[in-house]
């Protein structure tokens, strides 16, 4: 009986000794399963990735072939649109007025006109200039202008009276034809702005020294009878 106590706590002491290691061991052996299991799990999902990036990249390639392509239509449409705009007509002149009026020795009026192009005026071969009488439906004397490569340019008509109502067509011409006409009305008399602006200046500093004078004789006549006075 003694005996067979001494083999069941035996027995316990042993299982309880060896108990934990064997439950390590399958722990140990489930880590093992899952970390394969993991790794499996890591490697199918790797091959995925990869599969995906080939996608991305085969996907990229053509889109970059796609953009040098769009890049080579684009550069054939700016070539034809150049093109095109070297064969369309130029806009009107603009700011069209008279720079000045000058009468000769022998009696005529020469008349110079001054206009503004627009940004194609690079494009302007040159430009032409008609004269007629106000009311008159028939221009003539047409003048042509070579100045061309210029934002302000500048031309001149001769042989008017004085007292003449002329109204001036302007178009500006390239290859392609003509723009639309600019018209402009004048009265033919001696006409120099700069001078008129000197006239007017000048006018304008004499009033002012009159009335300092004035101011100042008042001021001085005050001060005699303010001096008599005391």
């Amino acid at each position: 009986m003694s005996r067979l106590l001494i083999g069941v706590l035996v027995l316990c002491s042993v299982q309880v000794i060896f108990a934990p290691c064997l439950s390590m061991e399958g722990d140990g052996n489930a880590t093992n399963l899952s970390m394969e299991q993991r790794i499996a799990v890591l490697e199918e999902n790797l091959t995925l990735v990869q599969r995906q990036l080939d996608i991305v990249l085969k996907r990229t390639a053509t889109i970059y072939d796609l953009v040098e392509e769009l890049d080579h239509r684009l550069g054939k449409l700016q070539n034809n649109v150049t093109w095109l705009l070297n064969f369309a007509v130029p806009s009107a002149p603009a700011d069209f007025r008279i720079e000045s009026i000058r009468k000769s020795p022998e009696g005529n009026y020469t008349v110079t006109l001054r206009w503004r192009n627009g940004p194609d005026y690079m494009r302007i071969n040159r430009f032409v200039i008609w004269s007629a009488k106000k009311g008159e439906t028939t221009y003539g004397g047409a003048v042509y202008v070579n100045q061309t490569g210029k934002r302000i340019v500048k031309g001149e008509l001769t042989g008017f009276a004085k007292g003449d109502e002329i109204v001036f067509k302007i178009f500006a011409k390239n290859d392609a034809g003509q723009s639309k006409a600019t018209y402009l009305e004048a009265r033919i008399r001696s006409y120099a702005p700069v001078l008129m602006w000197w006239i007017k200046v000048l006018s304008v500093v004499g009033l002012l020294v009159v009335v300092g004078a004035a101011l100042l004789w008042i001021g001085l006549r005050r001060a005699r009878r303010q001096g008599r006075e005391s």
